[in-house]
């Protein structure tokens, strides 16, 4: 069952409304939330079966102040997420193409577990502030292809070292940018080569 900790309460499952969060002596739907709302605890919506159409509500005006877990709701996309976490932010066992719509700002880790093979855009519109990145697939994926999309900020030695890729094996992101990028290189050369 899904439910939101905030202030000592629990957000209740309402089968008209959908799910109502009580904050402050106030009770709110999670589905019309008032723009820049801030939920003063965590949001669990982890296999939601109210999110029957694979979205997440509209919380992109949203910051949750503490953990946020949409894992198992078989989300496509994550347009809706809220704007910042400040806790972790979860996203396991969904069917996420890439990260457009996660959250700007987290301020805990980020945790993405999939059976899927990561795509060539799974980075694409990834957070640009976040404490660290855990990705685990159960599918041998992140091949060295010199196809995927890196975000130019993810390029910073800093955050490289706040990502944890493992495909069957760890990888060494850093090594993997720099890689990456050669491989980019000659796949650019030899096109250029057969137009000639």
């Amino acid at each position: 069952m899904s439910q939101v900790n905030s202030s000592g309460s629990n957000m209740k499952l309402h089968q008209y409304t959908g799910y109502l969060l009580e904050q402050d002596g106030q009770v709110y739907d999670l589905y019309h939330l008032p723009k820049n709302f801030v939920i003063k605890g965590n949001v669990y919506l982890a296999e939601s079966n109210f999110m029957q159409s694979g979205r997440l509500p509209d919380m992109s005006s949203v910051t949750v102040l503490g953990d946020f877990d949409c894992s198992e709701c078989e989300l496509t996309s994550l347009k809706g997420a809220p704007k910042a976490v400040h806790g972790n932010f979860r996203c396991d066992y969904n069917h996420l193409k890439n990260f457009v719509g996660a959250p700007k700002i987290v301020k805990g880790r980020i945790y993405y577990m999939t059976y899927d093979m990561l795509g060539e855009d799974i980075l694409r519109g990834f957070p640009k502030e976040f404490n660290e990145f855990h990705c685990s697939s159960y599918e041998s994926g992140f091949f060295p292809s010199g196809r995927y999309f890196v975000p130019k900020y993810l390029y910073d030695t800093k955050l490289a070292d706040k990502i944890h890729i493992d495909c069957g094996e760890k990888i060494d992101f850093k090594k993997w940018l720099v890689d990456n990028e050669a491989r980019k290189k000659q796949l650019l050369l030899r096109k250029t080569q057969r137009v000639k």
